[in-house]
Protein backbone atom coordinates (compact mmCIF):
# COMPACT_ATOMS: atom_id res chain seq x y z
CA UNK A 1 0.00 0.00 0.00
CA UNK A 2 2.80 2.42 -0.84
CA UNK A 3 1.69 5.70 -2.36
CA UNK A 4 3.94 8.52 -3.52
CA UNK A 5 2.87 12.02 -2.55
CA UNK A 6 4.66 13.48 -5.59
CA UNK A 7 1.92 14.98 -7.78
CA UNK A 8 4.13 14.79 -10.89
CA UNK A 9 4.29 11.02 -10.52
CA UNK A 10 0.54 10.82 -10.94
CA UNK A 11 0.34 13.51 -13.58
CA UNK A 12 -3.32 13.62 -14.55
CA UNK A 13 -4.92 14.27 -11.13
CA UNK A 14 -6.26 17.68 -12.17
CA UNK A 15 -7.01 16.85 -15.79
CA UNK A 16 -9.29 13.81 -15.75
CA UNK A 17 -12.12 15.48 -17.73
CA UNK A 18 -13.62 16.81 -14.52
CA UNK A 19 -14.29 13.31 -13.13
CA UNK A 20 -13.38 13.08 -9.42
CA UNK A 21 -11.31 10.00 -8.59
CA UNK A 22 -11.59 7.99 -5.39
CA UNK A 23 -10.03 4.86 -3.86
CA UNK A 24 -11.54 1.69 -2.42
CA UNK A 25 -9.25 0.11 0.19
CA UNK A 26 -9.86 -3.60 0.73
CA UNK A 27 -6.84 -3.96 3.06
CA UNK A 28 -5.13 -6.75 1.13
CA UNK A 29 -2.53 -8.65 3.13
CA UNK A 30 0.54 -8.63 0.90
CA UNK A 31 2.70 -11.70 0.38
CA UNK A 32 5.32 -12.01 3.12
CA UNK A 33 3.36 -9.81 5.55
CA UNK A 34 0.59 -10.34 8.07
CA UNK A 35 -2.60 -8.39 8.95
CA UNK A 36 -0.80 -6.29 11.57
CA UNK A 37 1.47 -4.91 8.84
CA UNK A 38 -1.54 -4.04 6.70
CA UNK A 39 -3.26 -2.34 9.61
CA UNK A 40 -0.16 -0.34 10.47
CA UNK A 41 0.09 0.96 6.90
CA UNK A 42 -3.51 2.22 6.62
CA UNK A 43 -2.83 5.71 7.97
CA UNK A 44 0.17 6.23 5.69
CA UNK A 45 -1.90 5.06 2.73
CA UNK A 46 -4.68 7.52 3.61
CA UNK A 47 -2.21 10.40 3.77
CA UNK A 48 -0.72 9.31 0.45
CA UNK A 49 -3.98 9.28 -1.52
CA UNK A 50 -5.00 12.57 0.10
CA UNK A 51 -1.73 14.09 -1.07
CA UNK A 52 -2.43 12.89 -4.61
CA UNK A 53 -5.74 14.73 -4.67
CA UNK A 54 -8.22 11.87 -4.56
CA UNK A 55 -11.76 12.82 -3.52
CA UNK A 56 -12.65 9.83 -1.34
CA UNK A 57 -11.16 6.83 0.41
CA UNK A 58 -13.57 4.06 1.33
CA UNK A 59 -13.00 0.88 3.32
CA UNK A 60 -14.63 -2.47 2.54
CA UNK A 61 -16.00 -4.93 5.09
CA UNK A 62 -14.60 -8.46 4.88
CA UNK A 63 -14.42 -11.39 7.29
CA UNK A 64 -12.39 -14.58 7.70
CA UNK A 65 -10.15 -14.17 4.67
CA UNK A 66 -6.42 -14.98 4.65
CA UNK A 67 -5.86 -12.38 1.92
CA UNK A 68 -7.91 -9.46 3.30
CA UNK A 69 -7.75 -7.93 6.77
CA UNK A 70 -10.92 -8.25 8.85
CA UNK A 71 -10.88 -4.60 9.92
CA UNK A 72 -14.23 -2.89 10.62
CA UNK A 73 -14.69 0.06 8.24
CA UNK A 74 -15.91 2.33 11.03
CA UNK A 75 -12.64 1.82 12.92
CA UNK A 76 -10.48 2.41 9.84
CA UNK A 77 -12.41 5.58 9.03
CA UNK A 78 -11.80 6.93 12.52
CA UNK A 79 -8.11 6.01 12.32
CA UNK A 80 -7.63 7.61 8.90
CA UNK A 81 -9.59 10.73 9.82
CA UNK A 82 -7.18 11.40 12.68
CA UNK A 83 -4.28 11.31 10.20
CA UNK A 84 -5.77 13.37 7.36
CA UNK A 85 -7.53 16.69 6.96
CA UNK A 86 -9.38 17.03 3.65
CA UNK A 87 -10.11 13.70 1.96
CA UNK A 88 -13.58 12.23 2.45
CA UNK A 89 -13.58 8.89 4.26
CA UNK A 90 -16.20 6.21 4.51
CA UNK A 91 -17.39 2.64 4.21
CA UNK A 92 -17.53 0.86 0.90
CA UNK A 93 -19.41 -0.57 2.52
CA UNK A 94 -20.81 -1.81 5.77
CA UNK A 95 -23.07 -4.80 5.25
CA UNK A 96 -26.49 -3.88 6.61
CA UNK A 97 -27.84 -7.42 7.18
CA UNK A 98 -24.96 -8.16 9.58
CA UNK A 99 -25.52 -5.17 11.87
CA UNK A 100 -28.28 -3.66 13.99
CA UNK A 101 -29.54 -0.50 12.26
CA UNK A 102 -29.35 1.58 15.43
CA UNK A 103 -25.71 0.63 15.96
CA UNK A 104 -24.73 1.62 12.42
CA UNK A 105 -26.57 4.92 12.80
CA UNK A 106 -24.81 5.68 16.08
CA UNK A 107 -21.37 4.74 14.77
CA UNK A 108 -21.49 6.79 11.58
CA UNK A 109 -23.42 9.61 13.18
CA UNK A 110 -20.66 9.93 15.76
CA UNK A 111 -17.95 9.83 13.08
CA UNK A 112 -19.69 12.59 11.14
CA UNK A 113 -20.01 14.74 14.27
CA UNK A 114 -16.30 14.32 15.01
CA UNK A 115 -15.30 14.99 11.38
CA UNK A 116 -17.97 17.22 9.81
CA UNK A 117 -18.48 17.09 6.04
CA UNK A 118 -15.90 14.35 5.60
CA UNK A 119 -17.70 11.06 6.30
CA UNK A 120 -19.48 8.87 3.74
CA UNK A 121 -21.79 6.05 4.78
CA UNK A 122 -21.75 3.33 2.11
CA UNK A 123 -24.26 0.57 2.81
CA UNK A 124 -24.18 -2.83 1.11
CA UNK A 125 -25.72 -6.26 1.27
CA UNK A 126 -23.15 -8.97 0.46
CA UNK A 127 -22.10 -11.60 3.01
CA UNK A 128 -18.58 -10.21 3.36
CA UNK A 129 -17.13 -13.72 3.45
CA UNK A 130 -17.05 -16.96 1.49
CA UNK A 131 -16.76 -18.95 4.75
CA UNK A 132 -20.16 -20.45 5.51
CA UNK A 133 -19.67 -20.72 9.29
CA UNK A 134 -18.56 -17.08 9.45
CA UNK A 135 -21.60 -15.98 7.44
CA UNK A 136 -23.88 -17.82 9.85
CA UNK A 137 -22.10 -16.27 12.83
CA UNK A 138 -22.50 -12.78 11.40
CA UNK A 139 -26.21 -13.39 10.88
CA UNK A 140 -26.53 -15.20 14.24
CA UNK A 141 -27.68 -18.34 12.50
CA UNK A 142 -30.14 -16.67 10.14
CA UNK A 143 -30.01 -17.17 6.40
CA UNK A 144 -29.26 -14.46 3.83
CA UNK A 145 -31.47 -11.39 4.03
CA UNK A 146 -34.38 -11.18 1.62
CA UNK A 147 -34.86 -8.15 -0.62
CA UNK A 148 -37.56 -6.84 1.72
CA UNK A 149 -35.44 -7.37 4.84
CA UNK A 150 -32.49 -5.58 3.27
CA UNK A 151 -34.62 -2.62 2.23
CA UNK A 152 -36.10 -2.43 5.74
CA UNK A 153 -32.59 -2.47 7.26
CA UNK A 154 -31.41 0.39 5.05
CA UNK A 155 -34.52 2.47 5.73
CA UNK A 156 -34.33 1.83 9.49
CA UNK A 157 -30.63 2.74 9.60
CA UNK A 158 -31.18 6.07 7.84
CA UNK A 159 -34.24 6.91 9.94
CA UNK A 160 -32.32 6.23 13.14
CA UNK A 161 -29.52 8.41 11.81
CA UNK A 162 -31.84 11.34 11.11
CA UNK A 163 -34.43 11.02 13.86
CA UNK A 164 -32.51 9.68 16.87
CA UNK A 165 -28.78 10.19 16.49
CA UNK A 166 -29.07 13.82 15.29
CA UNK A 167 -25.57 15.01 16.23
CA UNK A 168 -25.56 17.87 13.74
CA UNK A 169 -23.45 17.04 10.70
CA UNK A 170 -24.62 13.81 9.07
CA UNK A 171 -22.60 11.36 6.99
CA UNK A 172 -23.41 11.21 3.30
CA UNK A 173 -25.28 7.96 2.60
CA UNK A 174 -24.54 5.82 -0.46
CA UNK A 175 -26.08 2.53 -1.51
CA UNK A 176 -23.69 -0.08 -2.90
CA UNK A 177 -25.07 -2.13 -5.77
CA UNK A 178 -23.86 -4.82 -8.17
CA UNK A 179 -27.14 -5.44 -9.99
CA UNK A 180 -30.05 -3.61 -11.55
CA UNK A 181 -32.10 -4.54 -8.46
CA UNK A 182 -29.65 -2.63 -6.26
CA UNK A 183 -29.81 0.33 -8.64
CA UNK A 184 -33.61 0.24 -8.47
CA UNK A 185 -33.50 0.32 -4.66
CA UNK A 186 -31.15 3.32 -4.73
CA UNK A 187 -33.58 5.08 -7.05
CA UNK A 188 -36.55 4.16 -4.87
CA UNK A 189 -34.86 5.53 -1.75
CA UNK A 190 -33.38 8.54 -3.50
CA UNK A 191 -29.78 7.65 -2.62
CA UNK A 192 -26.47 8.03 -4.46
CA UNK A 193 -25.34 4.66 -5.81
CA UNK A 194 -21.88 3.10 -5.88
CA UNK A 195 -21.76 0.44 -8.60
CA UNK A 196 -19.45 -2.54 -7.98
CA UNK A 197 -18.19 -2.93 -11.53
CA UNK A 198 -14.94 -4.44 -10.19
CA UNK A 199 -16.57 -7.77 -9.42
CA UNK A 200 -19.62 -7.62 -11.71
CA UNK A 201 -18.09 -6.17 -14.90
CA UNK A 202 -20.79 -7.64 -17.15
CA UNK A 203 -23.71 -6.15 -15.25
CA UNK A 204 -25.11 -3.13 -17.09
CA UNK A 205 -24.80 0.15 -15.22
CA UNK A 206 -28.14 1.92 -15.09
CA UNK A 207 -28.31 5.42 -13.70
CA UNK A 208 -31.09 5.61 -11.09
CA UNK A 209 -33.94 7.92 -12.07
CA UNK A 210 -34.91 10.03 -9.08
CA UNK A 211 -38.34 11.59 -9.25
CA UNK A 212 -38.73 12.79 -5.66
CA UNK A 213 -36.72 12.97 -2.45
CA UNK A 214 -37.12 10.03 -0.09
CA UNK A 215 -38.54 10.61 3.38
CA UNK A 216 -35.79 8.45 4.88
CA UNK A 217 -32.92 10.27 3.14
CA UNK A 218 -30.88 12.78 5.17
CA UNK A 219 -31.22 16.34 3.90
CA UNK A 220 -28.57 17.25 1.38
CA UNK A 221 -28.07 13.76 -0.07
CA UNK A 222 -28.05 13.93 -3.86
CA UNK A 223 -28.75 11.38 -6.55
CA UNK A 224 -25.36 10.47 -8.01
CA UNK A 225 -23.53 7.43 -9.32
CA UNK A 226 -19.94 6.32 -8.86
CA UNK A 227 -18.39 3.25 -10.44
CA UNK A 228 -15.70 1.07 -8.86
CA UNK A 229 -13.30 -0.57 -11.31
CA UNK A 230 -9.95 -2.35 -11.01
CA UNK A 231 -6.95 -0.27 -12.08
CA UNK A 232 -3.22 -1.01 -12.02
CA UNK A 233 -0.98 1.92 -11.16
CA UNK A 234 2.79 2.44 -11.25
CA UNK A 235 4.98 5.14 -9.66
CA UNK A 236 6.74 6.09 -12.91
CA UNK A 237 6.27 6.45 -16.65
CA UNK A 238 6.21 3.22 -18.63
CA UNK A 239 6.47 2.37 -22.29
CA UNK A 240 3.33 1.09 -23.99
CA UNK A 241 3.63 -1.75 -26.50
CA UNK A 242 3.41 0.78 -29.37
CA UNK A 243 6.39 2.70 -27.99
CA UNK A 244 4.46 5.71 -26.65
CA UNK A 245 4.81 6.75 -23.04
CA UNK A 246 2.03 6.08 -20.57
CA UNK A 247 1.34 6.31 -16.84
Amino acid sequence: MQVSSNHDAFGHTDHMMGVPLSVLEVAMVQSGTDPTDTLRDTAEFARGVEGLGYRRLWYAEHHHSPAIGAFPPVVLVAHAAASTSTIRLGSGGVLAPDHAPIMLAEQFGTLAALHPDRVDFGIGRGPGTVHEATALALRRGAGPATDEEYRDDVVATLRFLVDEVALGSLPEPWLLASSTAGAALAAQLGLPMAFAHHFRPRTPLLRPSITAPSSCRPAGARARVCCCAWRRCAPRRAKRPNGSSGR
